[in-house]
């Protein structure tokens, strides 16, 4: 049986995902991968806020279960939900390394 584990993303290097843009606050978000696929994201009350894309508009979301092909944006930087659980998967088979990193995501 896996656990959930609840994931940090932003630009601060502790962050277990990081995201290497200037627009995305120290400490975003919160992330939790479920086993069905889905994940869990909750805004950590940014000024820059943390939106998901429906079908052309941005809405922003203080918390929201999203599928895999649905696109987060926290601040500039986008990021599809299965790329996002993806990357919180690495930082769970890289304990001793700590953490992952995206890199410049770009639109």
């Amino acid at each position: 049986m896996s656990r959930i584990v609840a994931r940090t993303v932003g630009r601060k290097g502790t962050c277990d995902v990081v995201l290497r843009d200037g627009s995305v606050s120290r400490c975003h978000a919160e992330v939790v991968c479920l086993p069905e696929g889905r994940i869990h994201v909750a805004d950590r009350a940014t000024g820059r806020g943390t939106f998901v894309r429906r079908g052309d508009e941005w809405h922003p979301i203080r918390q929201a279960l999203l599928d895999p092909g649905d696109v987060l944006r926290f601040g500039a930087c986008t990021i599809t939900a299965g790329e996002l659980g993806a990357l919180c998967v690495r930082a769970d088979a890289e304990p001793d390394e700590g953490h992952s990193s995206r890199g410049d995501a770009g639109d």
